[in-house]
């Protein structure tokens, strides 16, 4: 995963989360700051749509790799599990205005559009 790639999350565990109850957010991954683990950096996602939670409303995400070894180079598979927090603010290295929103999440990297994919669909 890297900037600029456009991304789907889902709900993971939690039955009654946001995520669940809407189904999915898409947006578009911006930047990547310092993590919660040290080596490995958590992205930044603008939402196309805002959301609300426990009083925040926002269009930032910040997603976390959740198991070790986890990267976000995905490479073939497109899907990773993260701990997603809803932010008021873009989040920087030190400064972070965010809430927990929901710790395994599925965030999938939409496949780019390509000519022979458009020209396959087009003829089906």
């Amino acid at each position: 995963m890297k900037e600029g790639d456009r991304i789907r999350i889902t709900g993971g565990y939690e039955v009654d989360s946001l995520l669940r109850r809407i189904g999915e957010v898409r947006g578009t991954v911006v930047s990547f700051v310092p993590g919660c683990e040290p080596a490995i950096p958590a992205a930044v996602v603008r939402l196309d749509s805002a959301i609300a939670a426990e009083g925040i409303t926002g269009d930032i995400l910040l997603m976390e790799l959740r198991y070790a070894g986890a990267s976000w180079d995905i490479g073939v598979f497109r899907f990773q599990t993260v701990g997603l927090d809803l932010c008021s603010e873009m989040p920087s290295a030190g400064q972070r205005s965010c809430i927990a929103l929901e710790t395994h999440a599925i965030v999938e990297v939409l496949q780019p559009p390509t000519l022979e994919r458009d020209i396959a669909n087009e003829s089906n």
